[in-house]
This record gives structure tokens, C-alpha cells and sequence, in this order.
């Protein structure tokens, strides 16, 4: 039964795959017991299937796009909603509902706000935000709100469910996977041309992209350009968490900017699988180099492919690594302890 009168009313923009996404319904999930009522305002999408519906758990469809005469319209529906269900915590993941915020502030000055800071976006956006108080997923989100002089902010690391590591004696990788939206900022070309160079010495190799995006026809492009359909395939993004990562036995992360955690780097480490990430600032904090993971230079396609030659060539002690990413991951981001971090804050 729900311990606590706070109803609580989450922003999101879709409820299609994403980090931000996933977090946030598997946040609900650990929440629903704890408060009274628990509503999510978003557009439909994949993952409305895994919201279980209940007596205080209420999904709120609204209208995806944001502006001129719909933004009126949301923006009254949301109303009607905090109104009749009486939520008096709002908690919104991205800025684009900055301008509903001043309103609702405004309309309900008793409600509580928070925002999550999920990205580095390294322009002057982030000062409109306003919120009682700034959640930072990491180090490099809250030094970005305190550059924006947002200094009622605090560190709240994503939590997940800690899994028994479960290690492969005879450990031999041949199928490199992406998992992720398929959008400029995560570096899938740099990828599939480092794996071009790859096939050259190895035509065995397997490369799984599994997820979704705006670059989907371009990267299907490449792959028919260069005859990598053998090799190559494209494979729509998973609810259920074990097939997530099924058949991939290295994740590489090569994206390039805007990131502010990286979810899937520490549920690859969670399912026992290593690692490899560019060297933003934000992967750092997650892997070590050599220790938890691996790492490359950002957009160097030449780094890239060595660091991928040297873990193919069975050189790392592979099961050592991914035994210190799972203690990593245990010790830091399980899912209790982000729940008690975030009833601190609401309460």
C-alpha cells in the first residue's frame, strides 16, 4: 500500500526506447508502493505496454507536438490532470517543458518541481530551466548546472537491477553490438567504418545495431553500398531487458557529444558483457580504461579500430574486466539505493 500523500506527475516526451525513458518507468516501478499516486504525461510509443495501470499508477496520453495552438491545448489538458488528481510534484526530464513549467508555477504555486538533468548541451537553453530542485544523472550534468548558476542541484545516479554475473570460461568475441537511437551524436558511421576496416582481417564478424532514429535509411545505405548485409544487420530496439543485449558480446558506444550518462553502458556491464566507449568526459566516470571497459579517442576512427583489433585479439583478460564492471556497477548504481536517494528529495 502507498506510505506517503504525494502525488507525483512525470513529464516525458514519448513513451518510445530511451535511456530517459526506461529509467524513468523502472523508477515507477520501485515508487508505486511508496506514494499515494504516480501519473506519467507522455506521448504513446513502445514501452507503453510495460506501464502497468492501477489504482495509482495513471498514464496520461498527451499530444507530441509541443508548440502554437497544441501547446494551449496540452497545456490546459495538464491542468485538468493536476487539478483533478491533485498532484502536487512534478517531475519533467526534458527542457522542452521548460515553457509549461513557468505556467504551471504560476497556476500552482504550492507544487513541488523537479527536473533531471540528462544530457550535456553546452548551450544557454539550461539557464531557462527552473525547478525547486536540479537532479544531475552524473559529475558532468551537475558541472553543467552549476555553470548555469543552478546551484539547487544535487547527484542522482541511475539505478538498476543488480543481476548474479554469470562468466564465460571460454570467452571469444565475434559479434560487436550498438545499442541506441540511430541520431548523429551517437557515432554509428564511425563505427561501421572502423568494423569495414575490421572485415578485411576477420570476414566473420557480426555487427548488431539495435535501435531506432532519423539515420535508420542512411545507415541501411551504407550497409548495401559496401555489401555488408552478411555482416551488418538492424534490429528494432527491446522491452524485455534479456534480449536487450542477446548475441552481442562486446557493446561499443562511440558517440561524440550530448550525452550525460550512457544507461546501456552500465546494463551491458550488469549482463557481463565488456565494454568500449569514446572518451567523453561523462563515459569516464563509468569505465576505467583497461580496468572496467575500454576506451578510444572521441571521433577517431583510427583509435576506434585498434581499440577493436586489440580486444578481438584475445589479449585482455576479458573475464577479469568484466568481473571489476559488474562490482563497479553493484556498488554504485543499484536501483534500492536510487530510490531511497530520490524519496529523500521529493520528501
Amino acid at each position: 500500500m502507498p506510505t506517503n500523500d504525494s502525488a507525483l506527475l512525470f513529464f516525458l516526451k514519448s513513451l518510445n526506447m530511451g535511456g530517459v525513458e526506461t529509467s524513468t518507468i523502472r523508477l515507477v516501478k520501485y515508487l508505486k508502493e511508496k506514494l499515494k499516486l504516480i501519473g506519467i504525461w507522455a506521448s504513446d510509443g513502445i514501452l507503453k505496454q510495460t506501464i502497468s495501470e492501477s489504482e495509482n499508477i495513471q498514464l496520461f496520453l498527451g499530444k507530441r507536438e509541443l508548440f502554437g495552438l497544441l501547446f494551449a491545448l496540452n497545456l490546459y489538458d495538464i491542468c485538468r490532470v493536476i487539478y483533478k488528481n491533485r498532484f502536487n510534484v512534478i517531475h519533467y526530464h526534458f527542457r522542452v517543458f521548460t515553457p509549461y513549467i513557468y505556467f504551471l508555477k504560476i497556476l500552482f504555486p504550492n507544487i513541488k518541481i523537479l527536473y533531471t538533468h540528462h544530457n550535456v548541451f553546452n548551450d544557454r537553453l539550461t539557464s531557462l530551466l527552473i525547478a525547486d530542485t536540479f537532479v544531475a544523472v552524473s559529475e558532468s550534468t551537475l558541472r553543467e548546472l552549476h555553470r548555469f548558476k543552478k546551484n539547487n542541484a544535487i547527484i542522482l545516479k541511475h539505478g538498476i537491477e543488480i543481476k548474479p554475473l554469470k562468466l564465460n570460461s571460454e570467452r571469444k568475441i565475434s559479434r560487436i553490438g550498438f545499442v541506441g537511437r540511430f541520431c548523429s551524436s551517437k557515432g554509428i558511421f564511425l563505427l561501421l567504418e572502423a568494423f569495414k576496416s575490421l572485415l578485411k582481417t576477420d570476414k566473420n564478424l557480426q555487427l548488431i545495431l539495435r535501435g531506432e532514429g532519423e539515420l535508420k535509411e542512411q545507415i541501411e545505405d551504407f550497409i548495401h553500398k559496401y555489401y555488408l548485409e552478411k555482416n551488418v544487420r538492424i534490429e528494432p530496439p527491446e522491452i524485455n531487458s534479456k534480449k536487450v543485449f542477446k548475441d552481442i558480446e562486446l557493446l561499443v558506444l562511440p558517440s561524440t557529444s550530448l550525452e550525460g550518462f550512457g544507461l546501456v553502458i552500465i546494463e551491458a556491464m550488469n549482463e557481463g558483457i565488456p565494454v568500449l566507449v569514446s572518451d567523453l568526459e561523462v563515459f569516464k566516470e563509468i569505465v576505467n580504461d583497461n580496468k572496467t571497459g575500454f576506451i578510444f579517442r572521441n571521433n577517431d576512427i583510427f583509435d576506434l579500430t585498434a581499440k577493436l583489433n586489440y580486444i578481438l585479439s584475445d589479449k585482455p583478460n576479458i573475464n577479469s574486466i568484466v568481473i571489476s564492471a559488474h562490482k563497479f556497477v553493484e556498488g554504485n548504481f543499484n536501483i534500492e539505493s536510487n530510490v531511497m536517494g530520490y524519496m529523500k528529495i521529493v520528501f
